[in-house]
């Protein structure tokens, strides 16, 4: 009789890694339609042109001839200094950007494969794998010029090497670690917290265990990590005098924030237009009547907001306009903690942990933005409940983890709540819970396979064929 062909682990690396790529050059495809339009995702324009000015002036700043010389204030260094890496071999190409993300989404997928491999089994592992490289979300926004794939590659890259050195208890590990969450930071601020807090949670996750987490491991971690994110925060301070990671982005994203939800999305767009639009007195009130009854909270969110943009939109001079951002920080600050003051602390959290959690977690249209309005109602209910199903399995996936493998469970669950947690104060949008969503898709397999007891790629956990029996 003979015995079964197991399928050598190679070939499943093959097949993740092709799975990925081809995913991802369809979007290449698919996206690159509405890569003329500067209004779709215009963020992308200034990545780039902060990669170019770093590549051909040394100097981090959108306004390369401009006198005296001005540095960038809203964005994060770590994205353009890879499209400078990427421009100073192809020359300034998206296409080149995009296909270069491509390979990390690929390079992403194996390693929340490995994540998988480490924490349960190959098989496992390699399921997880598959599941991330045809999950569209991701190889959506690797299509784009935008931040999103690479910080989702150092987020996974981060987690790996964490969980590596709880196993193998070696600093380098855990350095290798911090470096990743390092670059993390001066790319996403966002994330500047995840660290610490994983590192407090190994602590007392095994504390008195066999995998006790030593001290000095944690500080090789925060030392790699001081090593990358000091060199930024001193240079913020050098050109600004302020002690932060971004000068001037954190109150206008919260402000965001506290409005978001309160109309729902077709009414806050109208009410946006109203907003940009030149109607005063009368007619604009004739006009939010038309959009809705609650009249009086359109009207003091259109005032604000104009209020807001009237600080910098308009002033010619690049360096007036920059000035004006702080003043636009100082102002969303105070916006609102009046509202907040007023009353609104209920109203704005029950928002911020409904539809701001759902706008994170659900809410994603894998289909190019200019296509979206296009799409029937149906087709875009069913995406997202789809994302709701796969987070119903990552959760029942948190649970069997944290039954079977403390450690790791208690890292997977830190991640997914500090993303939660980050974005009830600011403006939350589908892309910014992005890189901890390798991490969903693997919790979701692992769901899926204890659900079903299944036996996920019997063959994945071999390395050669197996030999034959008679």
């Amino acid at each position: 009789m003979m015995g079964r062909r197991v399928i050598p682990s190679a070939v499943w690396t093959a097949l993740i890694v092709a799975c990925a790529l081809v995913h991802a050059l369809v979007y290449i495809q698919h996206q690159r339609q509405d890569w003329p339009n500067d209004r779709i995702f215009s963020d992308q324009g200034e990545f780039e042109a902060l990669g170019k000015n770093l590549l051909t002036h040394g100097r981090f700043t959108r306004y390369p001839d401009a006198s005296p010389p001005i540095t960038e204030s809203e964005r994060m260094p770590g994205y353009p200094l890879m499209l400078a890496a990427i421009y100073a071999v192809t020359g300034p190409s998206r296409m080149a950007v995009v296909l270069v993300q491509a390979v990390l989404f690929a390079v992403t997928c194996l390693v929340i494969s490995r994540i998988g491999a480490l924490v349960w089994s190959p098989r496992v592992g390699v399921a997880a794998g598959l599941a991330a490289a045809l999950y569209p979300p991701l190889p959506y926004w690797s299509a784009l010029a935008l931040t999103e794939i690479l910080a989702t590659l150092l987020t996974t890259v981060a987690v790996f090497y964490l969980l590596r050195g709880v196993r193998s208890k070696s600093a380098l590990d855990f350095a290798l670690a911090g470096a990743a969450f390092g670059y993390l930071t001066i790319t996403r601020p966002a994330w500047a917290l995840l660290a610490p807090v994983l590192a407090l949670v190994l602590l007392l996750v095994t504390w008195g265990t066999a995998e006790r987490v030593r001290l000095r491991r944690l500080v090789a971690m925060g030392a790699a990590m001081a090593v990358i994110v000091v060199p930024w925060v001193g240079f913020v301070y050098t050109h600004f005098h302020v002690v932060r990671l971004n000068p001037v982005a954190l109150w206008r994203t919260a402000y965001w924030g506290y409005w978001q939800g309160v109309f729902p999305g077709r009414m806050a767009a109208e009410i946006d237009a109203v907003t940009d639009s030149d109607l005063e007195g009368e007619a604009l009130m004739t006009r939010l009547r038309q959009i809705g009854p609650d009249v009086e909270r359109m009207k003091t969110y259109v005032v604000e907001s104009r209020s807001i943009t009237a600080l910098w939109r308009g002033i010619p001079d690049v360096h007036a306009m920059t000035q004006a951002k702080f003043g636009i920080e100082d102002a969303s600050r105070a916006i609102i903690l009046r509202h907040l003051r007023e009353g609104d602390l209920g109203g704005f959290l029950y928002r911020r942990l409904t539809y701001g959690s759902f706008a994170l977690w659900a809410s994603d249209i894998p289909i190019r933005y200019s296509q979206i309005n296009a799409t029937p109602v149906l087709t875009i209910r069913l995406m997202q409940l789809t994302q709701v199903l796969v987070l119903a399995l990552c959760a029942w996936g948190v649970i069997v983890t944290l039954r079977t493998h403390r450690v790791a469970g208690a890292v997977f669950l830190a991640a997914l709540v500090y993303t939660e947690l980050v974005h009830v104060f600011i403006h939350s949008d589908i892309r910014f819970s992005l890189p901890v969503k390798p991490l969903v898709m693997l919790l979701a397999v692992v769901a899926v396979t204890q659900l079903g007891h299944v036996r996920v790629f019997q063959g994945a956990a071999a390395v050669k064929t197996a030999p034959q029996r008679g």
